[in-house]
Protein backbone atom coordinates (compact mmCIF):
# COMPACT_ATOMS: atom_id res chain seq x y z
CA UNK A 1 0.00 0.00 0.00
CA UNK A 2 2.85 2.39 0.79
CA UNK A 3 4.19 2.00 -2.73
CA UNK A 4 0.78 2.79 -4.22
CA UNK A 5 0.40 5.83 -1.95
CA UNK A 6 3.85 7.07 -2.98
CA UNK A 7 3.08 6.59 -6.67
CA UNK A 8 -0.25 8.37 -6.37
CA UNK A 9 1.37 11.22 -4.43
CA UNK A 10 4.00 11.54 -7.18
CA UNK A 11 1.14 11.64 -9.72
CA UNK A 12 2.39 8.53 -11.49
CA UNK A 13 0.19 7.21 -14.28
CA UNK A 14 -2.33 5.06 -12.44
CA UNK A 15 -3.42 3.55 -15.77
CA UNK A 16 0.05 2.38 -16.86
CA UNK A 17 -0.25 -1.25 -17.93
CA UNK A 18 2.07 -4.20 -18.39
CA UNK A 19 2.36 -5.99 -21.72
CA UNK A 20 -0.49 -8.20 -20.49
CA UNK A 21 -2.67 -5.14 -19.89
CA UNK A 22 -2.45 -5.29 -16.10
CA UNK A 23 -2.93 -1.89 -14.49
CA UNK A 24 -1.98 -1.12 -10.87
CA UNK A 25 -5.65 -1.64 -9.91
CA UNK A 26 -5.74 -5.02 -11.65
CA UNK A 27 -2.53 -6.14 -9.92
CA UNK A 28 -3.75 -4.94 -6.51
CA UNK A 29 -7.07 -6.75 -7.04
CA UNK A 30 -5.29 -9.92 -8.15
CA UNK A 31 -3.15 -9.91 -5.03
CA UNK A 32 -5.94 -9.14 -2.58
CA UNK A 33 -4.47 -5.77 -1.61
CA UNK A 34 -7.72 -4.15 -0.49
CA UNK A 35 -6.11 -0.95 0.87
CA UNK A 36 -4.30 -0.39 -2.43
CA UNK A 37 -7.50 -1.12 -4.36
CA UNK A 38 -9.41 1.43 -2.27
CA UNK A 39 -6.67 4.05 -2.73
CA UNK A 40 -6.60 3.52 -6.49
CA UNK A 41 -10.40 3.66 -6.72
CA UNK A 42 -10.38 6.86 -4.65
CA UNK A 43 -7.85 8.25 -7.15
CA UNK A 44 -10.34 7.32 -9.90
CA UNK A 45 -8.39 4.45 -11.44
CA UNK A 46 -10.34 2.84 -14.26
CA UNK A 47 -12.23 -0.01 -12.61
CA UNK A 48 -13.27 -1.35 -16.03
CA UNK A 49 -9.77 -1.47 -17.60
CA UNK A 50 -9.28 -4.82 -19.33
CA UNK A 51 -6.21 -6.97 -19.75
CA UNK A 52 -5.23 -8.73 -22.98
CA UNK A 53 -7.94 -11.37 -22.48
CA UNK A 54 -10.62 -8.81 -21.65
CA UNK A 55 -10.65 -9.43 -17.89
CA UNK A 56 -11.34 -6.59 -15.46
CA UNK A 57 -10.07 -6.15 -11.89
CA UNK A 58 -13.39 -7.64 -10.73
CA UNK A 59 -12.72 -10.77 -12.80
CA UNK A 60 -9.35 -11.34 -11.18
CA UNK A 61 -10.56 -10.58 -7.64
CA UNK A 62 -13.52 -12.95 -8.07
CA UNK A 63 -11.28 -15.64 -9.53
CA UNK A 64 -8.89 -15.42 -6.59
CA UNK A 65 -11.68 -15.28 -4.00
CA UNK A 66 -10.66 -11.89 -2.62
CA UNK A 67 -13.95 -11.02 -0.92
CA UNK A 68 -12.97 -7.60 0.46
CA UNK A 69 -11.54 -6.53 -2.90
CA UNK A 70 -14.74 -7.64 -4.63
CA UNK A 71 -16.73 -5.61 -2.09
CA UNK A 72 -14.61 -2.51 -2.78
CA UNK A 73 -14.95 -2.86 -6.55
CA UNK A 74 -18.71 -3.37 -6.34
CA UNK A 75 -19.02 -0.37 -4.01
CA UNK A 76 -17.26 1.63 -6.74
CA UNK A 77 -19.89 0.42 -9.22
CA UNK A 78 -17.70 -2.06 -11.14
CA UNK A 79 -19.73 -3.90 -13.79
CA UNK A 80 -20.81 -7.12 -12.08
CA UNK A 81 -21.74 -8.66 -15.45
CA UNK A 82 -18.65 -7.67 -17.44
CA UNK A 83 -17.43 -10.46 -19.71
CA UNK A 84 -13.97 -11.21 -20.98
CA UNK A 85 -13.04 -12.28 -24.52
CA UNK A 86 -14.44 -15.77 -23.85
CA UNK A 87 -17.71 -14.46 -22.46
CA UNK A 88 -16.72 -15.36 -18.91
CA UNK A 89 -18.16 -13.25 -16.10
CA UNK A 90 -16.78 -12.68 -12.61
CA UNK A 91 -19.52 -15.03 -11.37
CA UNK A 92 -18.26 -17.83 -13.65
CA UNK A 93 -14.78 -17.42 -12.17
CA UNK A 94 -15.89 -17.26 -8.55
CA UNK A 95 -18.11 -20.33 -9.08
CA UNK A 96 -15.29 -22.24 -10.77
CA UNK A 97 -12.96 -21.40 -7.90
CA UNK A 98 -15.47 -22.46 -5.26
CA UNK A 99 -15.51 -19.02 -3.66
CA UNK A 100 -18.94 -19.31 -2.02
CA UNK A 101 -18.95 -15.92 -0.27
CA UNK A 102 -17.83 -14.13 -3.43
CA UNK A 103 -20.53 -15.95 -5.43
CA UNK A 104 -23.15 -14.86 -2.90
CA UNK A 105 -21.92 -11.25 -2.97
CA UNK A 106 -21.92 -11.13 -6.78
CA UNK A 107 -25.45 -12.56 -6.89
CA UNK A 108 -26.60 -9.98 -4.34
CA UNK A 109 -25.06 -7.27 -6.55
CA UNK A 110 -27.10 -8.42 -9.54
CA UNK A 111 -24.80 -10.87 -11.31
CA UNK A 112 -26.60 -12.89 -13.96
CA UNK A 113 -26.70 -16.42 -12.56
CA UNK A 114 -27.51 -17.74 -16.05
CA UNK A 115 -24.72 -15.95 -17.95
CA UNK A 116 -23.42 -18.13 -20.76
CA UNK A 117 -19.81 -18.03 -21.91
CA UNK A 118 -18.59 -18.75 -25.45
CA UNK A 119 -18.52 -22.49 -24.71
CA UNK A 120 -22.13 -22.46 -23.54
CA UNK A 121 -21.20 -22.85 -19.87
CA UNK A 122 -23.05 -21.11 -17.05
CA UNK A 123 -21.68 -20.42 -13.57
CA UNK A 124 -23.66 -23.48 -12.43
CA UNK A 125 -21.76 -25.64 -14.93
CA UNK A 126 -18.46 -24.17 -13.70
CA UNK A 127 -19.24 -24.92 -10.04
CA UNK A 128 -20.64 -28.40 -10.69
CA UNK A 129 -17.72 -29.41 -12.92
CA UNK A 130 -15.28 -28.52 -10.13
CA UNK A 131 -17.39 -30.21 -7.45
CA UNK A 132 -18.19 -27.07 -5.45
CA UNK A 133 -21.43 -28.22 -3.80
CA UNK A 134 -22.01 -25.12 -1.65
CA UNK A 135 -21.63 -22.87 -4.69
CA UNK A 136 -24.02 -25.08 -6.65
CA UNK A 137 -26.53 -24.69 -3.81
CA UNK A 138 -26.11 -20.89 -3.85
CA UNK A 139 -26.68 -20.76 -7.59
CA UNK A 140 -29.72 -23.04 -7.40
CA UNK A 141 -31.14 -20.86 -4.62
CA UNK A 142 -30.70 -17.92 -7.00
CA UNK A 143 -32.79 -19.88 -9.49
CA UNK A 144 -30.03 -20.70 -11.96
CA UNK A 145 -31.40 -22.59 -14.94
CA UNK A 146 -30.71 -26.27 -14.29
CA UNK A 147 -31.58 -27.33 -17.84
CA UNK A 148 -28.98 -25.06 -19.48
CA UNK A 149 -27.00 -27.09 -22.01
CA UNK A 150 -23.23 -26.97 -22.19
CA UNK A 151 -22.22 -26.49 -25.83
CA UNK A 152 -18.89 -28.28 -25.47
Amino acid sequence: MEAVAALLKARANKEAATKDGWTPLYIAAQNGQVAAVRALLKARANKEAVDKVGATPLHTAASMGHLEVVKALLAAQADVNATDNRGTSPLHLAAQGGHREVVYLLLEAGANEDAIDRDGKTPLHAAAFKGHLEVVKNLLAARAIVAATDLV
